[in-house]
């Protein structure tokens, strides 16, 4: 009965089974589910399935052979014919993945007859046309051929401005982009670009003659933007002077007008900008004076930022970007040695009674106040705002301090921020080059602040390391002394960071601080006066001795070695206390330790402290375990230490006693003669390890006095061992 409602369930599993793959396509193994429950139970409906499952998978087959012959059509790259077999193999049998192929071919045909009409467009000059219809495909297929078709089309049809957004030129583009690009570039009047892209064609003579026509074309445009700048400076048309100055150093950056009209006409300009209230106008066209600052220029670019700063309402990025400049512009002023020319003359009234550094004092009252409005806004960023100042102040008057020494220095006293804003940082790095014979921390010190890593190192005077690193890590060239100086100290802000917190990683890089504790051995210093004043917990004074231990072996630093020895022994004591080590693990670290402090007396007494303690406990192990007593008494024998022999010997009268006193209550002659031979063979046992125990004899101790009492119940067994264990502390 159980077998047919077994078969019976099996029987609709599998027609549940075959029905699910059916609807699902899988006609193989649907058809193998009907032909199983066909063989439980057969009928009509089954049979018919089963005919249904064949035909559609001779169908299937038939299809996959027509794919075949439609995939090797599109390896021939045989579009029509491919879409076609790819159609008939549909018709025959549905499959969605086919379908997704199908569609995918027939995109990829309309593309290809959109772009073959497109060409014949462009090649019919119909290039309206021809835009459109790639225009058409870029929706749908951002391919790279299309968009060099469409950009070569837009610069045929004079749309240059159009065409120079969809050329995506490099130096192996083809020669007809390059061509049309140069043209594209002339178009909206960019020759000396134009001239640059087109005279790698210019073996042709059609483009020789082009470049030349380009050339002519490129002086006369920029004579005419000369005089035109010339014309409107004369008229005190700034605002036209200035769009006309942009175009010039597009083309010419060094031009010597420029420069010349510059520095003449600088203080007007910049009060004309000023005067109008156009601001950010003023401030973009300071940018590019000349490096050369002379004390009318920081005169007025000082008093400019400081009145902008003054007027700010609101406190936002741009005002802190305002008050760093303002920082840096002030200290270049007031640290100008040309500054004391102008205190007569151009100061206001209330300073004219002032000498130089009182002004100064004045300035850093007068903008601390900033600093602290700005703290208070950005409370995120106030350390860095922090860092920024002083550091600033530091590497200018260090500079000036230097100008005293070297004449060649005496024009480049520039803010650190100001000079790499101008430009000048780099030659002050090279006159420090050669002025410093001491590569002291001075010297990277000043370096680091004028070079391209001066704000990862505001950021680690500020003590955000993170930032710092991110900073160091954008940067490309990390070879020069800057780099590599605030490289070491992020690293060892990092490697100070692991061993307060006991880590032992620290091991892999500190090697590499070598070259910085060469520059300041307090780098170094610091870190042992740390491990000197550092009380490890019990718990962590493992980890804490070995980074001793690393001090001690590899940099010979024999003042740890007191600390280093007492944290060992803190550790070993706590660990054995919990049971959670052994003698020979206990041992292992003592030797290891007596190596680095050999004459440490703690340490040698806790050594013998553990032998001891280990000894012990093993005896008393092996009595607990009721190891042989031969094994135990010559274990007892070799012990180092009274204590563990007196333990046995005494584990030996006891087991002496409980024999006796059993004997006593035998009724058997055989039980008494079997417990007489092991009474015996202890007395044997006790009388050999006795002998051993010099200390027995010295305190008189008397063995068969004391066996005989303990026999004639004279002496109890909690005597006998109270005995012992005085003479233990006696001796020990």
């Amino acid at each position: 009965m159980k077998l047919m409602k077994d078969n019976e369930q099996k029987y609709l599993d599998l027609l549940e089974e075959a029905e699910s793959k059916f609807n699902k396509r899988l006609f193989g193994p649907a058809k193998d589910c009907l032909l199983q429950a066909e063989r439980i139970k057969a009928n009509d409906k089954i049979t018919e399935k089963i005919k249904q499952c064949t035909l559609q998978l001779k169908k299937q087959k038939s299809s996959q052979k027509i794919l075949k012959d439609a995939r090797k059509f599109l390896k021939k790259k045989d579009t029509k014919k491919a879409l076609e077999y790819f159609k008939k193999a549909q018709k025959i049998f549905y499959c969605s993945n086919v379908e997704a192929e199908l569609n995918n071919l027939i995109e990829k045909k309309d593309y290809e007859n959109n772009f073959a009409l497109a060409q014949e467009n462009e090649n019919k000059k119909e290039f309206k046309e021809a835009i459109s219809k790639y225009l058409k495909i870029l929706k749908n297929n951002n391919l790279p051929k299309v968009k060099e078709r469409l950009a070569i089309s837009l610069a045929k049809n004079n749309e240059f401005r159009e065409a120079l957004q969809h050329f995506q030129f490099t130096e192996k583009s083809s020669n007809e982009v390059r061509y049309y690009y140069g043209i594209s570039l002339a178009g909206i009047t960019e020759f000396s670009k134009a001239i640059k892209i087109l005279k790698p064609l210019s073996d042709k003579l059609v483009i020789k003659e082009l470049i030349i026509d380009f050339e002519k074309r490129f002086e006369e445009k920029k004579q005419n933007l000369i005089i035109e700048y010339q014309q409107n400076l004369r008229n005190n048309d700034f605002l036209e002077a200035e769009i006309n100055r942009q175009d010039i150093r597009q083309f010419d950056k060094n031009n010597s007008l420029l420069k010349e009209t510059e520095n003449c006409l600088f203080s007007n300009i910049v009060a004309e900008y000023f005067k109008r209230g156009d601001i950010k106008k003023a401030l973009e066209y300071t940018n590019d004076v000349d490096k050369q600052l002379d004390i009318f220029a920081l005169n007025r670019m000082f008093c400019l930022k400081f009145a902008q700063l003054q007027s700010t309402e609101t406190l936002d990025d741009d005002s802190l970007k305002l008050l760093f400049e303002t920082i840096s512009y002030g200290l270049t002023y007031f640290y100008s040695p040309n500054f004391k020319k102008l205190l007569k003359t151009n100061l206001p009234e209330k300073f004219s009674s002032f000498e130089v550094n009182e002004i100064r004092e004045f300035f850093f009252k007068e903008i601390e106040s900033y600093i602290v409005k700005h703290k208070i806004s950005f409370p995120k960023k106030a350390s860095y705002i922090d860092a920024f100042w002083k550091t600033e102040v530091e590497a200018i008057r260090k500079i000036e301090m230097l100008s005293k020494r070297k004449k060649e220095v005496k024009n480049l006293i520039v803010a650190p921020y100001l000079s790499l804003k101008i430009g000048t940082s780099k030659e002050i790095i090279s006159i420090l080059q050669n002025t410093y014979k001491r590569r002291d921390e001075n010297f990277y010190y000043i370096i680091s602040l004028y070079s391209n890593v001066a704000d990862a190192y505001r950021y680690y005077v500020a003590n955000e390391i993170d930032k710092g690193e991110k900073i160091l890590l954008e940067l490309s060239d990390n070879s020069d002394y800057a780099n590599k100086f605030i490289n070491s100290l992020f690293k060892y802000s990092i490697i100070f960071k692991q061993i307060k917190s006991l880590d032992s990683r620290f091991k892999k890089h500190f090697p590499e601080l070598n070259s910085l504790f060469k520059i300041n051995k307090k780098y170094y210093n610091d870190i042992v006066q740390y491990l000197l004043s550092y009380e490890a917990e019990d718990i962590e004074s493992k980890q804490f001795s070995e980074i001793l231990e690393y001090f001690i072996t590899q940099y010979s630093e024999k003042k740890l070695a007191l600390i280093y020895s007492d944290s060992i022994i803190r550790y070993i004591k706590y660990f054995v206390e919990n049971n959670e080590m052994t003698y020979t693990q206990a041992k292992r670290i003592i030797e290891k330790s007596l190596k680095i402090d050999p004459k440490n007396k703690e340490l040698i007494e806790l050594h013998q402290e553990l032998r001891k303690i280990f000894e012990f406990n093993k005896a008393k192990q092996m009595i607990g375990k009721n190891n042989k007593p031969n094994k135990v008494t010559q274990f007892a024998i070799s012990a180092e230490f009274l204590s563990t022999k007196v333990l046995v010997l005494t584990d030996l009268f006891q087991v002496i006693a409980t024999i006796h006193n059993e004997m006593e209550s035998l009724d058997s002659q055989e039980n008494m003669i079997r417990a007489q031979q092991i009474k015996r063979k202890f007395i044997h046992y006790l009388f050999e390890l006795g002998t051993n125990i010099p200390e027995l004899e010295s305190n008189n101790f008397d063995l068969e006095h004391y066996l005989e009492m303990l026999e004639n119940h004279k002496i109890s067994i909690e005597n006998i061992v109270d005995i012992l264990d005085s003479i233990v502390e006696d001796e020990e």
